[in-house]
Formats: C-alpha cells, structure tokens, sequence
C-alpha cells in the first residue's frame, strides 16, 4: 500500500500557508512550489539524491496541473 505524503514532502510548504487561499490560488501556489522543489532536488549532488521523492513531486506536479485544468 502506497503511503500518502505531507504537503510539506511534495510541494516544501506548510498546510497553513495555502489554508485560506482560493482553492485554484492554492493548487497554482503549490504547483509552483513543486517545480522548485523538484529543481532544487535535481540539483543536490547526484550519490545524495532522492530519487523517491523527486518521482512522488513529479506525481504530485502532475495531480495538481490535471485539477487546475479541471477549474477550466
């Protein structure tokens, strides 16, 4: 069974800060931060990389840009 990750793992901000956005201000706030995440991830030095997560940031980018379409 797969484990869900914190919002903090997927996308490195607290829950608090998105908690009293607009629903399609959030999503577009953490995906955002998800792109950056995944940039600073790529970036640390190759033997220390954790690839698990930056596949689980991939899926998370990828949730979060399918529900923003979903607004449309």
């Amino acid at each position: 069974m797969k484990q869900f990750r914190t919002t903090q793992y997927l996308y490195d901000i607290e829950p608090t800060e998105i908690s009293d956005m607009p629903y399609k201000e959030a999503l577009k706030y953490k995906l955002s931060n998800a792109k950056e995440l995944i940039h600073t991830l790529h970036m640390s030095e190759f033997d220390y990389r954790d690839e698990e997560r930056i596949r689980e940031v991939f899926d998370a980018i990828e949730l979060t840009e399918y529900l923003i379409r979903e607004l449309r």
